[in-house]
């Protein structure tokens, strides 16, 4: 499928591709929306292509993708690695769904010439070395760390660890005659990719060389390509450049060592360093020029372990030691300044000098018991000049010096002297140079050398015969007594036709007409090893113009420059003065960001927001259309969003449902509107209406009210009074159903009244709904009369019905032909007296008549009565079965 028909595209049914993010030679990378969640989040799209549709090729791709995708979802469950969402195959082709990261590269925040604090640089390193220490102990190895691939995460500011180099295989891939996968490409990125990962055999700990050149140009301010490299052992030469600490030096020259067996081994071991070193971390400035009043103070760090702990130590030209003039080691504390622990090493086993003639370093073994080795050689009793990388072997315990360059201290001023002029440096000794190799074709005669009068001389060295090869050039020299004279010989090319001497370059790659590197037609072709004058003219970036004849001038980069030292001693050997040109500024490209902007608008004018996205994706940041086109990708990426909003479609089809009187269909559309739609409140409002009005709908209630209704008006009360029993409780009919019951019962009691004896008069019982005749005396059915609380009166009393407590089936008659209707009864529903006697009650009521029981009275004692603690009980008058209040029980029987 091509690039462009891939905006808009529905994989597997499920992911739209919006717009593309990247791609290279294995295929391309998309921002797409995953239509099967609610509010369509974006993810990641990865559309990886083999690079042969050979069937066996195929089923060995797919075997690997399967393994490569599992592995990713194992690692997914780190905070710090986006989450693998999906694989599947489509059409021969694999697509990994990840989970997207929404903010920013570490590349971002690496600016050019604008080095990091140190603190930031170890905050970095702690951040990333435990998501390494994990991805490593899952068995997989990233293989393209780099900026690039290191997302600052919008949402907690957190680094985000993406795109692992090893599904990239799938395009890197040949097919052997069994059918075999077989990788012809290293996957990685120059200048983050160490030499083991270039021949295609990477390990662990190829990812913290990754990560120590991230640290590095963060604190150099400078892309690892452009760092100078030493020829002779293939190491980084970065440390002078930067303001850092010892210790923070040695971690990151020990995680960016040339071969990975001097690397640390596994990310926890650099936690473990940072941690041990965390409060030693004191920052070194990088060589500056020295100040007015100061001196050059060269210095040399050497760095070790010992049980387990990182070690250093700084040694300065003239510090006063043990022995004047040297910086001695071995296991003798008594005559060494370091001591080492190593039972292999010497008691006294070698001593480290500074030739100020030569401004150099210099190791001298001193002993002929055990092996003194540096950069692999073996060496004894001889002396040999160190330099930064250079790698020392004794005994048992390697060494390294890390940093070796020229400090600056003030001129010391004696109180109460004069200062003197210093004494111009005798004539310097021509020192030989004899030429050991068939290969060397650069002899330099070195002329006057730099001397400081604060320097003391080297010890007289214990053999004289002292041999050192350097790359393609060596040098036979030899000591005498109070310094070191150094004889010399001459090639006749090295000399010009007046006789005077000059310095050459050897180059092994293409010179450029201008010294920078940004166009190819600046390429001058010369030969590998070809020899070419240096004029002096030199840049910061590291270009060395040269002569190329007939009034040409080139420029060489050192990075092709195979005696670069050399190079450098003879400058300063023949006092040529060495000029600082200007870096050529690569032409600012062509601003395309405003054509791509106006492109952009023309296709949101034409309703194409997908493609105007994308159009306005390609705008460079360094673009001066690039900070409107932002603007323009946010509002359109609002309008898109906007568009596919399916909530608004969803509530407009609910509505139109709803209007057709279709209230369950409107509902169920309404519910399926996603929560981050625009149209979700609406939506619950609507929802909420719509339940209410179905509620209704649905409420039996209100229809049984109204079909009894209609039934008693056709005369059918007993019917209508069964319908209207039928409604629920929680019928809003319900109320008006019990009012309508009561009135239906008592009309269908009127028509059926009783005739009632002695002509009197039926009573309605509204509990019963139905009318009875009074209460015959011999009848046990009688009716329940009121209440009234603390009752204690005496009362006229009328002719009534028998009485009967609610908690107690016995009535009562008060005499033998008088009737009373109403009852004293306790709250809780018994009788509180015996009618008809006139005797204490067990409860302290007291009843008595007179007037032939035609007037009677009754009062209530409660128990205790006449006492300081008398009590009270609640009494209850039940009166034609209604609860009336003591006022009215007064009212209607003049109680006092």
């Amino acid at each position: 499928m091509a690039q462009q028909e891939m905006i808009g595209e529905l994989l597997a049914g499920h992911y739209r591709v919006l717009e593309k993010l990247g791609g290279g030679g294995f295929g391309q990378t998309y921002i797409a929306e995953d239509t099967h969640r609610p509010g369509n989040p974006h993810c990641v799209v990865k559309h990886l292509k083999p690079a042969s549709n050979n069937p066996k090729v195929l089923e060995t791709a797919r075997k690997f993708f399967q393994k490569e995708a599992e592995t990713l979802e194992s690692l997914g469950n780190h905070d710090r690695i986006p989450r693998l969402l999906a694989y599947f195959e489509e059409n021969e082709q694999f697509y990994l769904v990840q989970e997207y990261i929404e903010g920013h590269t570490l590349a971002k925040e690496l600016t050019p010439n604008q080095p990091w604090e140190e603190s930031k640089v170890i905050a970095l390193l702690q951040e990333i070395l435990p998501i390494l220490d994990f991805i490593h102990t899952q068995g997989v190895i990233h293989r393209d760390l780099k900026p690039d691939n290191l997302i600052r995460r919008s949402s907690d500011d957190k680094l985000v660890l993406i795109d692992f180099g090893a599904i990239k295989q799938l395009r890197n891939q040949t097919i052997t005659e069994s059918g075999e996968l077989s990788v012809t490409v290293a996957i990685g990125t120059p200048g983050y990719m160490p030499t083991e990962q270039t021949r295609g055999t990477p390990r662990p700990n190829s990812d913290l060389y990754a990560l120590g050149m991230i640290c590095i140009q963060a604190l150099t301010g400078k892309m690892p390509v452009f760092l100078p490299e030493d020829p002779d052992t293939g190491e980084i030469l970065w440390q002078n450049l930067v303001t850092a600490s010892p210790n923070l030096i040695s971690i990151l020259t020990k995680m960016v060592r040339y071969h990975f067996k001097d690397r640390y081994q596994s990310a926890s071991e650099v936690l473990e360093a940072l941690s041990g070193s965390q409060k030693q971390f004191t920052p070194i400035p990088p060589t500056e020029p020295p100040q007015a009043g100061a001196v050059a103070v060269n210095e040399l760090i050497l760095e070790w372990e010992e049980a387990g702990q990182p070690r250093s130590w700084t040694i300065r030209e003239g510090q006063t030691g043990k022995n004047p003039g040297t910086f001695r080691i071995g296991r003798d504390p008594a005559r060494c300044d370091l001591v080492l622990s190593d039972p292999m090493v010497s008691g006294l086993h070698a001593e480290i000098f500074f030739d100020s003639q030569q401004q150099r370093f210099w190791l001298r073994s001193l002993t002929q018991n055990s092996v003194t080795v540096v950069n692999g050689q073996p060496l004894s009793n001889v002396e040999v000049p160190l330099r930064h990388g250079s790698r020392l072997k004794l005994g048992q315990t390697d060494l390294q010096a890390t940093v070796i360059n020229p400090g600056h201290s003030p001129v010391p001023i004696v109180a109460n002297q004069p200062l003197q002029p210093q004494t111009p440096p005798s004539p310097p000794v021509t020192p030989r140079r004899q030429n050991l190799s068939t290969s060397a074709t650069v002899a330099i005669s070195p002329a006057a050398r730099r001397s400081s009068p604060a320097t003391p001389p080297p010890v007289e060295p214990e053999s004289k015969v002292l041999p050192w090869v350097l790359g393609l050039t060596a040098a036979i020299l030899v000591g005498g007594l109070g310094g070191l004279a150094v004889n010399s010989w001459q090639n006749p090319i090295d000399r010009r036709d007046n006789g005077e001497e000059e310095c050459f370059v050897l180059a092994t790659g293409n010179l450029r007409s201008q010294p920078a590197s940004f166009n190819d037609d600046s390429i001058v072709r010369v030969a590998n090893n070809e020899k070419l004058l240096v004029t002096g003219k030199q840049t910061k970036n590291g270009w060395v113009e040269v002569n190329l004849g007939e009034g040409k001038r080139g420029w060489a980069h050192r990075d092709v420059i195979t005696n670069e030292t050399e190079m450098d001693d003879c400058l300063e050997e023949q006092d040529i003065e060495v000029k600082i040109v200007p870096d050529v500024t690569p032409p600012k490209p062509k601003d395309e960001g405003i054509e791509l902007l106006k492109e952009a608008k023309e296709l949101a004018d034409q309703g194409e927001l997908e493609n105007a996205i994308a159009t306005a994706n390609k705008i460079d940041s360094e673009s001066k259309a690039y900070q409107e086109g932002q603007e323009y990708l946010a509002k359109w990426r609002k309008q898109l969003a906007e568009l596919k909003d399916k909530g608004i479609e969803l509530l407009k089809e609910a509505k139109e449902l709803a209007d057709q009187g279709e209230l369950e269909n409107a509902i169920a559309k309404a519910r399926e509107i996603d929560s981050e739609s625009k149209a979700y409140q609406e939506g619950q409002e609507y929802l909420a209406k719509w339940r209410k009005q179905l509620a209704e709908l649905k409420d039996k209630g209100i229809e049984l009210l109204k079909e009894a209704k209609e039934l008693a008006d056709q005369g059918e009360l007993e019917n209508a009074i069964a319908k209207a029993r039928e409604i629920d409780s929680e019928s809003k009919a319900y109320q008006e159903g019990q009012e309508y019951l009561a009135k239906w019962r008592k009309q269908l009691a009127e028509q059926n009244k009783p005739d009632c004896e002695d002509g009197q008069k039926p009573v309605y019982n509204e509990s019963e709904g139905k009318y009875n005749c009074p209460i015959d005396p011999s009848d046990k059915n009688g009716a329940l009369d009121r209440v009234i609380p603390n009752f204690q009166a005496s009362a006229i009393l009328p002719e009534a019905a028998f009485a009967k407590c609610p908690g107690n089936t016995e009535l009562y008659q008060l005499g033998e032909t008088d009737k009373f209707n109403f009852a004293v009864c306790g709250k809780d529903g018994k009788p509180r007296f015996y009618l008809g006697e006139n005797k204490n009650a067990e409860d302290g009521i007291t009843v008595s008549w007179s007037n032939g029981f035609k007037n009677g009275s009754f009062l209530y004692e409660p128990p205790g009565y006449g006492k300081s603690n008398t009590t009270t009980d609640e009494l209850q008058v039940y009166q034609d079965g209604k609860l009336v209040t003591n006022e009215k029980i007064q009212q209607l029987y003049q109680l006092n």
